[in-house]
């Protein structure tokens, strides 16, 4: 009986002995960027504008209906410093205009907004999404003498 006993111990020693925890190196985490980043992170197309009118449920199609097909391929970079870009690409709507017209923009964190001025043009909207492949504004704006609250989809370009 004690040799039984003995040889248990001695299987379950080797057995304890044998098995070493492997250990577990944690992965890296990269610090979440911050939306003034992500802005800037890369050239964004405007893919999608719609408006409802005030005072009415009714959702307006502006993409196709207010720009011309050479707009669809335009190029927005926010930049440091401020700086924007809009970038008319290769498909110019007007051949004489300059082809990147600058503006400014800032960001401000605690009220989500972004804020940019382009030719005397100013929009500052609620950031709704952004991530690294979209970006959408809603805002309020007059258009031809009547209030619209707007929504502009950006893609990565």
């Amino acid at each position: 009986m004690f040799q039984k006993t003995l040889i248990v111990c001695a299987v379950a020693a080797m057995a304890f002995t044998s098995c070493t925890k492997e250990e577990i190196v944690p992965t890296p985490v990269a610090p979440a960027k911050s939306k003034s980043d992500l802005l800037q992170a890369t050239p964004w197309k405007l893919t999608a504008w719609s408006g409802t009118m005030e005072g009415t449920t009714d959702v307006q199609d502006f993409y196709d209906l207010l720009l011309d097909a050479c707009d669809h391929d335009d190029q927005f970079r926010f930049k440091a410093q401020g700086v924007m870009e809009h970038d008319q690409m290769t498909d110019m709507c007007e051949p004489g205009e300059p082809k990147v017209v600058t503006a400014t923009w800032t960001y401000t964190s605690t009220t989500n907004r972004l804020r940019f001025n382009a030719s005397g043009f100013e929009v500052e909207a609620v950031v709704s999404q952004l991530n690294d492949s979209s970006l959408q504004l809603q805002f309020s704006k007059d258009l031809l003498g009547v209030n619209f609250d707007h929504v502009w989809t950006f893609k990565k370009y």
